[in-house]
């Protein structure tokens, strides 16, 4: 492997050798080439340099022309208009002159008839006058008896206003204390519910061991004598030592403490003769607990078991017995402190159940979830119940009591408020009687003063008319006098202007303008053809120079591959000399170590053998086994099938099950637990008897004794949601309001942005354009929520025109104009803008770098560009581009004053 590398390295060095002397003749190639480009690039811009002074002589000489030309033809359209203006004044003054004097003869006719009109109106006047005194009376009268009406029906609507607040309150307060009614009245029945439970349970024996539980059963019913019952249910535990008790009494938590030792021994016949198991006995008249030892004072010991509960003074010898040599400390740290003591050492538990033996063993972890609420929380739940549920009976009680007294006072509110109602619709009629007498009279009043005033702004105006007719036509024939000697005037004026226009011409001045741009035109084409060849001849040599470098570079990078393929070479002949003296050390390691596998491999053929033996006897048995679990499950559940369809057909029944099958024995209803004799097969006679009564429970139906207590529940939800939906009814009352207010707050808001954002468009685009204008535009300002933008520009020599009409670099100017007038109104921490200078030329882009520069104190542009004017006033520039390889690279530069350094 390492002669194959260094071949391969020889025979790259020498193809690197060839391709670094055939670069070098193309660099030396290039470099001519470079010069004379360069020399024709120099002679061309100085050709082009010559043709920009002779454009720039034609130019001056065309606009000298075109200023005497401007100039005439400015001089003769101020004659034309002087003149079209003197004309229009003459055919004003005629046609004044002649409106005049047929004004004059139609205001004499008219004098006449006011004069006529005038004394009608006077003799109408005073009719009218005589006919207002007499409504006026009649209205105040009214007026009158309406007031005093009025002010009756406000004093029995504030009376109901003030009526109706105080039943809606009192209702609201009966309907708050009736849900706290009905909440108290369920705590109340699951509180029963659950101490009738706990009462069943207890005198059941539920929880307890068979044996146990007979025992208990048979003492409720009077077959046993002297049994006080299981320890756990004659001591009163605290609930922070619940679980410490039950884990240092254990098992002897059940045992069952009875009155002497007679009792003992014949409840322990009692179960053997029954068969009801096994059950340990504490009587009390035999019972010698151990003498108890001083407790340790130390630290974290709550005292002996037995001191730490409460119970009757008859059962202390079996507390002392059971509890009397535990002692109860808060953790296995203190447990540890005094099992390790010397002399007496007792058994411990910690608060949390841990125990400790007085041989050391310890015992503890965590319980399994079923463990907890046992026998003592269950006893402690018991004797609490009473209590709480007197308490909530109580609270049920005096809630009823208050609800009651509302009920009386809305009662007696609402009558009260049914007669302040009739009060005031007997009044709302005279009311409304005399409010129609009332319009009827003002109608009249108001009829009367309207025909007075009327006449009387008829004969007033027509005194001033007649005044006026004197005063205007005087007026008039003065008006004509003037008239008649501005028309003379305006005839000489107009014959003068008529000469003086005849007299001039601008043919000559016109023909020289048009000389002057033709050879400006031809100047300017040859000006375009020599910018086309430098700049052809700039490429070129940009082109030239370009292709020297990237061998320079190739050149380079020949060198340095060149040296390491060198020293590569030198380092692999000394790896070679390396590599050969450990290959001979370790070929005569080679058979020993062979030879020694080909027996281990030997070995292990045989062990697999066995192994594979061995596993398919497993197999065989997993499948038996599993087979014999299948089958057994599949008979358990054929025999639950059975027991299921006799409960359904017979109700509750004790069944007489074999040995080994496990089954749950059902409660001991003796009245309603049918106990059904041991059959082979089922009698005819029974299956028909079985197939009638089925056919009478399918007929009966379904039955719902709940019905009662499910249609309260229903009620009482019912009124709870009337209430929730009166509240959300309000509360989207609430909603509506707010969002009215918040449609108002964003019309301001947006119209106020509008108006600062289009005042800026207005001004960014004059500066992007160096001219022209632009305006934003609402197309539906009426609905702020749905309207849009309309962008209106007018670039500089073009007629006003939308966004669709302009070229691409006015559309992109115009969106550079509104992208900078948007972050000037309201600055952003950063905007991207993406090559926005494509389609401008160099002068664009001058006038938007400089309004980026301004805006960049405001915010941070992220600008992709091509364009090296734009680059310029970066602060941090990132370059991407692909090498030979096809692999992007990236190049970031950041501007440090001056020069560029890397940016970090």
């Amino acid at each position: 492997e390492m002669a194959r590398e260094q071949a391969v390295a020889r025979e790259r060095i020498r193809s690197l050798k060839a391709e670094q002397d055939r670069l070098e003749a193309e660099i030396e190639l290039l470099t001519e080439s470079i010069r004379a480009e360069e020399t024709r690039w120099q002679e061309a811009r100085t050709a082009l340099n010559a043709i920009h002074e002779e454009r720039n002589h034609h130019q001056r000489q065309l606009l000298e022309a075109q200023a005497a030309l401007q100039a005439l033809e400015a001089e003769r359209l101020e004659t034309e208009r002087a003149l079209n203006e003197a004309r229009a004044r003459l055919m004003e003054l005629t046609t004044a002159i002649h409106d005049r004097e047929s004004r004059i003869a139609h205001a004499q006719e008219q004098r006449q008839a006011l004069k006529e009109q005038l004394a009608h109106s006077q003799e109408a006047m005073t009719e009218a006058e005589a006919r207002i005194i007499d409504l006026q009376a009649q209205w105040d009268a009214i007026s009158a008896r309406l007031q005093d009406i009025g002010r009756r029906i406000s004093d029995l609507q504030e009376k109901h206003r003030l009526a109706e607040a105080r039943e809606r309150e009192m209702v609201v307060r009966r309907a708050r204390l009736e849900r706290q009614r009905n909440e108290f009245m369920a705590q109340a029945r699951e509180l029963q519910a659950r101490y009738d439970l706990l009462d069943r349970l207890r005198a059941e024996g539920e929880g307890l061991f068979a044996g146990v539980k007979q025992v208990v059963r048979a003492s409720h019913q009077g077959q046993l004598q002297g049994v006080l019952g299981p320890i756990a249910t004659l001591i009163q535990v605290p609930d922070h030592l619940e679980q410490a008790i039950e884990v240092a009494l254990g098992g002897r938590l059940q045992d069952v403490v009875v009155a002497s030792w007679d009792d003992a021994q014949a409840a322990i016949d009692y179960l053997k003769r029954t068969r009801g198991g096994r059950a340990t006995f504490l009587p009390l008249d035999n019972l010698r607990p151990q003498r108890r030892q001083n407790a340790p004072r130390e630290k974290g010991v709550l005292g002996w078991a037995a001191d730490l509960i409460a119970y009757q003074r008859e059962i202390e010898p079996a507390v002392e017995l059971l509890l009397g040599q535990i002692l109860v400390v808060e953790d296995l740290n203190v447990a540890r402190r005094i099992s390790r003591g010397r002399g007496y050492r007792p058994r411990i538990v910690t608060l949390e159940g841990d125990y400790v033996h007085p041989g050391g063993s310890v015992s503890g972890g965590s319980r399994h979830q079923r463990q907890k609420g046992g026998v003592l929380a269950r006893e402690r739940e018991y004797r609490q119940l009473p209590d709480q549920i007197a308490k909530a009976q109580g609270r049920v009680k005096r809630l009823e009591e208050e609800i009651e007294s509302l009920s009386q006072a809305i009662a007696a509110i609402e009558e009260e408020r049914t007669h302040l109602v009739q009060a005031a619709s007997e009044l709302g009629a005279q009311e409304k009687a005399l409010t129609s007498e009332l319009a009827q009279v003002q109608s009249a009043l108001d009829q009367a003063r309207q025909l007075h005033a009327w006449h009387e702004a008829q004969a007033q105006e027509r005194k001033l008319e007649l005044e006026n007719f004197g005063r205007r036509l005087a007026q008039l024939r003065e008006e004509i006098a003037a008239l008649s000697q501005e028309r003379t005037a305006s005839d000489n004026r107009i014959a003068a202007l008529e000469e003086k226009l005849a007299a001039m011409g601008s043919a000559g001045l016109m023909q020289a303008v048009a000389q002057a741009q033709a050879r400006l035109d031809a100047i300017e084409e040859r000006v375009r053809a020599q910018a086309a060849i430098a700049m052809e001849l700039e490429q070129r040599l940009a082109k030239v120079r370009e292709d020297r470098t990237r061998r320079q570079a190739r050149m380079e990078a020949i060198d340095q591959e060149w040296r390491a393929l060198e020293e590569r070479l030198t380092a692999l002949a000394e790896a070679m000399d390396q590599t050969n003296h450990r290959y001979e050390a370790l070929r005569g390691q080679i058979e020993p170590a062979q030879a020694e596998l080909d027996a281990v491999e030997n070995g292990w053929i045989e062990h697999d053998a066995r192994g594979e033996a061995l596993r398919a006897r497993l197999h065989q048995e997993e499948r038996q086994l599993n087979q014999a679990q299948l089958a057994q499950q599949r008979a358990e559940d054929h025999l639950k099938y059975l027991r299921k369809q006799i409960e359904n057909d017979f109700g509750l029944v004790a069944f007489e099950n074999e040995a080994g099958v496990a089954s749950q024995e059902p409660l001991p209803f003796d009245r309603i637990v049918t106990t059904l004799p041991r059959l082979t097969e089922i009698p005819p006679e029974t299956q028909a008897e079985i197939r009638r009564l089925k056919a009478l429970l399918r007929r009966l139906g379904p039955v719902n004794p709940e019905a009662q207590a499910e249609y309260q529940a229903t009620k009482e939800r019912f009124e709870f949601l009337t209430q929730q939906s009166q509240d959300l009814e309000e509360a989207a009352g609430q909603l509506d309001q707010v969002i009215r207010e918040l449609d108002q707050l964003m019309d301001q808001e947006f119209r106020r942005t509008f108006k600062a954002v289009a005042k800026a468009f207005t001004h960014y685009f004059t500066r992007l354009f160096g001219g022209g204008t632009a305006k934003l535009t609402l197309t539906d300002p009426k609905d702020i929520t749905n309207t849009g933008v309309e962008i209106i520009a007018r670039p500089p020599g073009k007629r006003p025109a939308n966004l669709t009409m302009l070229s691409g670099g006015e559309r992109a100017l115009t969106a550079s104009a509104l992208i900078f007038a948007i972050i000037s109104v309201s600055p952003t921490p950063f905007a991207v803008l993406d090559e926005i200078d494509a389609a401008l030329d160099e002068a664009n882009i001058g006038r938007v770098r400089d309004a980026l520069t301004e805006l960049s104190e405001k915010a941070q542009f992220i600008i992709i560009t091509h364009s090296r004017a734009t680059l310029e006033i970066a602060d941090t520039i990132y370059g991407v581009s692909m090498g030979q390889d096809g692999i992007s690279q990236v190049l970031s530069l950041k501007l440090d004053g001056d020069r560029l350094a890397k940016a970090a």
